[in-house]
């Protein structure tokens, strides 16, 4: 009996430190006929969308050649747009976001055709990684718990929580985030 506890308690710890690790694969994109890391962590819902289907939160980071691409926020449910546009005519969508345990802040991130995914830049990875609007992921100690909201089109709010892996080395050298004489040349 007690050896089955253990073993359970082996298994539950172990798919909790598997839970708090980006999950690392090659991507393809055929059109442009280019590689990508990509990066995907995945989230749980604090308070689910009105409608949960079979998807799951999660943040998503394309790299390429050493460089930050692009950057996706699953949702999992249909976001509101603010009825702003960014620079680039994009319809955006706010987003409220605590960072471990300051203030909470929000910023507007771009909203997608279906309005299941909203796009943040390398300014807003790095916030995320360190809590600071122009923080430094491999100088700026490290945030640990992510808690995004956005309202979702039928009017609810839709809050997700991400739990920050320990180590970030390998998100970081790939996407090209190192400060200084860090950066890889």
């Amino acid at each position: 009996m007690r050896a089955r506890r253990i073993a359970t308690l082996f298994v539950l710890a172990a798919s909790v430190l598997a839970a708090q690790s980006w999950e690392r694969s090659k991507w393809e994109n055929p059109l442009y006929g280019k590689t990508f890391d990509q990066f995907i962590l995945r989230g749980r819902y604090l308070t689910p969308p009105s409608t949960v289907g079979l998807d799951e939160p999660r943040l998503v980071v394309h790299c390429s050649a050493g460089k930050f691409a692009s950057g996706e926020f699953m949702l999992g449910a249909v976001a509101q747009h603010s009825g702003t546009k960014s620079l680039k005519g994009a319809w955006q969508s706010q987003v409220d976001m605590r960072l471990d345990e300051r203030k909470k802040t929000e910023d507007f991130w771009e909203y997608s055709n279906d309005g299941k995914t909203l796009f943040f830049d390398r300014d807003q990875l790095d916030k995320l990684l360190t809590g600071k609007l122009l923080g430094h992921p491999s100088k700026d100690e490290l945030t640990k718990q992510v808690i995004l909201g956005v309202t979702e089109a039928l009017g609810n709010e839709v809050i997700v929580q991400f739990d920050m892996p320990v180590d970030q080395s390998e998100i970081i050298q790939a996407c090209g985030l190192e400060w200084g004489r860090d950066k890889r040349k």
